[in-house]
């Protein structure tokens, strides 16, 4: 555990990167959402165009928050299973 946490934090090790790889359905819909913002894109004026941008760099953030926050809500439960499986473990040694 040592050693994982020490790549967390040298940034060797990042979950993000790896989100997903391998996932054809996920693959499948981030191709379908490029292909049809860059048809919505290219059919608006100027000035729709800037409205749409600042649209996609708010949606970006909330995607970035709600991901950090699955993130932590996920480790957070993870801790509480292991803390559990070790209380148990010792109440059954004992």
């Amino acid at each position: 555990m040592k050693n994982t946490i020490k790549q967390l934090y040298m940034g060797q090790l990042e979950p993000k990167n790896v989100l997903g790889n391998g996932n054809i359905e996920m693959r499948r819909i981030e191709i379908l959402i490029e292909n049809n913002y860059n048809r919505l894109k290219n059919n608006l004026d100027e000035e729709t165009r800037v409205i749409l941008e600042k649209y996609s760099q708010s949606i970006d953030e909330y995607i970035a928050l709600i991901s950090e926050q699955a993130f932590y809500d996920g480790f957070c439960l993870g801790m509480r299973i292991l803390s559990e499986a070790i209380g148990g473990a010792e109440q059954v040694l004992q």
